[in-house]
């Protein structure tokens, strides 16, 4: 088998150092890379002298650091070098090879170098120019609707400190109209300062309302914010309130240009639109769990069965067995993205919660989780249940098909399966 040189980059923020090691492992040259054309340049010049002093191509292998890899990733694989992009976890494995503790970015890249050819590394399949873009989205999304939820939080405390007869008007203080007024009135005097006609006017143009909703909702607060309940009133809780009050409306807006941009995506791209629809006909996935699964998931043709799948998500079981100890109780992996897991939960229990009638948006999933609870933690249960929805998404992405809700009996009639055996009627 004929060894190729390599070379090992550590990525940082703004540059990245490299070491380049010829087919014997002996270093060919040491040096850093700016993340910038010029000095980009430099770096393909070393690999071409590397190459044509060994009459091969060298291979280059770097780590996934937050997106700093992506810059070099595409350079690298414009001038046509074969890239491997590691797990961090494959990195820390590499730096455990040495007893010795030291560790500098030198070391980290020669390192890196010295994988190849101990470990069965491929070279990596980053995520197309499209599904990079959806990923973004999707990831920032979810990072505004964790600083919303804080924000509102966040406002709730101070005004129920400040304006608890306010909390009794507006049970949403994320609405239009409460978030306007508290940007402008964020104590009991300033309330009372404004009056009723301006309080009035500011939700009538905000609520697009009628003009008597809107006075009676003006005289509701007027009323509930005077009625002599105690309050802590002081400058500061006041400028926090209406600071929190522009955040959160800034928070929402920010979430309606990024679903914007979300939806024009969808719109432009007939196959990421395909495949949303076939996500969004299993009972529980909406608009946004379909962009997250695409996103975060790639190419589904990657996987060769709902398990890799499962365990791509970090639904796989964690093992710890040495000899006849097996610990148990060890969770999942975790070692896929934490926002499928979340987005996967929430769709699970779309479709497992009863209304009072007992009707479930799946029902046929809703009683595998019953099932489940019925001998397990209702965590353990959910998880179950987070994997038995992998595996449906996994088979309509496959199949390219609808999703179709069946009992199990009708599912094995249609199969053609016996079940006592568990296995297809041969014809």
């Amino acid at each position: 088998m004929t060894i190729s040189p390599v070379a090992g980059i550590d990525v940082s923020k703004e540059y990245s150092d490299f070491c380049i090691l010829t087919p014997d492992r002996t270093v060919f040259f040491r040096g850093k890379v700016f993340h910038h054309p010029t000095s980009m340049d430099k770096l393909i010049k070393q690999l071409e002298d590397v190459e044509n002093a060994f009459d091969m191509k060298p291979v280059c292998i770097m780590e996934s650091t937050a997106y700093y890899h992506r810059i070099l990733y595409r350079y690298l694989t414009k001038h046509k070098y074969k890239v491997i992009v590691i797990n961090a976890l494959q990195s820390k494995a590499a730096s455990n090879f040495n007893i010795r503790s030291a560790k500098t970015d030198k070391i980290d890249a020669y390192k890196l170098a010295t994988m190849y050819g101990m470990t069965n590394l491929k070279p990596s399949i980053m995520p197309s120019k499209t599904i990079q873009e959806l990923r973004d989205l999707c990831r920032n999304h979810n990072a505004l609707e964790e600083q919303l939820v804080v924000s509102e939080e966040r406002l709730r405390a101070y005004v129920e400190q400040t304006l608890p007869g306010f909390v009794k008007v507006f049970s949403r203080l994320g609405s239009k109209s409460s978030l306007t007024l508290l940007s402008y009135f964020a104590s009991k005097e300033e309330f009372n300062e404004a009056g009723f006609e301006k309080i009035a006017e500011i939700i009538t143009k905000v609520s697009r309302s009628g003009r008597n909703w809107s006075e009676s909702k003006a005289q509701m607060i007027l009323t509930s914010i005077n009625n002599g309940q105690e309050y802590i009133s002081t400058p500061s809780h006041s400028a926090i309130i209406k600071s929190i009050a522009i955040t959160i409306m800034g928070i929402k807006e920010a979430i309606t240009e990024n679903d914007n941009a979300l939806e024009l995506l969808f719109e432009l791209n007939e196959t990421l639109n395909e495949d949303r629809a076939l996500l969004m006909t299993i009972p529980g996935v909406g608009k946004q769990t379909a962009a997250v699964l695409i996103g975060e998931t790639g190419n589904f043709d990657g996987f060769r069965n709902y398990r890799q799948l499962a365990a791509y998500y970090g639904l796989d079981p964690n093992v710890n067995k040495s000899g006849t100890v097996r610990k148990k109780h060890l969770g999942i992996s975790k070692k896929g993205s934490s926002l499928v897991r979340k987005m996967l939960r929430m769709a699970v229990q779309n479709s497992v919660y009863r209304t009072i009638k007992g009707d479930a948006a799946n029902p046929v999933l809703a009683k595998y989780f019953d099932s489940k609870k019925e001998t397990k933690p209702p965590k353990v249960a959910e998880i179950a249940a987070m994997r038995k929805l992998t595996a449906i998404i996994f088979a309509v992405m496959r199949d390219r098909q609808p999703f179709e809700l069946r009992l199990p009996e009708e599912h094995i009639a249609i199969m053609g399966i016996d079940s006592d055996k568990k296995k297809k009627i041969s014809a």
